[in-house]
């Protein structure tokens, strides 16, 4: 009877991790992410290029968002990156050129883009 019990009691909480997505990680999520919007209307703009200190690349949703998680070298220690943003018929944000640079350390960031079309 006690390994009848003993087995049913496994089997719930190995059931239990699978209903949740197992163990989650202790580490903090770290990284960049934010929204890219047209600047006179606000509406989300899907399909845009993001690009993170030229060496990742990701594509906005249909929601307008993007996510870079990022690993820092050393536990403790701060990234610092610059977005380069650019959408067929809209001027670039290009950070580089502007000197905006994000500093990320233990946590998400968040950093929103406005582009304005082109004239």
């Amino acid at each position: 009877m006690k390994k009848i019990i003993s087995m049913s009691l496994i089997f719930a909480v190995l059931a239990f991790f699978v209903a949740c997505g197992g163990v989650e990680s202790s580490e903090p999520a770290v990284g960049i992410y934010g929204q890219v919007t047209d600047y006179d209307t606000g509406d989300p703009l899907s399909n845009a290029k993001v690009e993170l200190s030229g060496k990742e690349v990701t594509i906005t949703g249909s929601d307008g968002y993007f996510e870079f998680k990022l690993t820092p070298p050393d536990p403790g220690t701060a990234y610092d990156g610059v977005l380069v943003v650019s959408k067929a018929g809209y001027k670039d944000f290009d950070g580089r050129r502007d000197g905006v640079t994000i500093g990320v350390q233990d946590r998400m960031v968040r950093f929103d883009v406005q582009l304005q079309k082109e004239e």
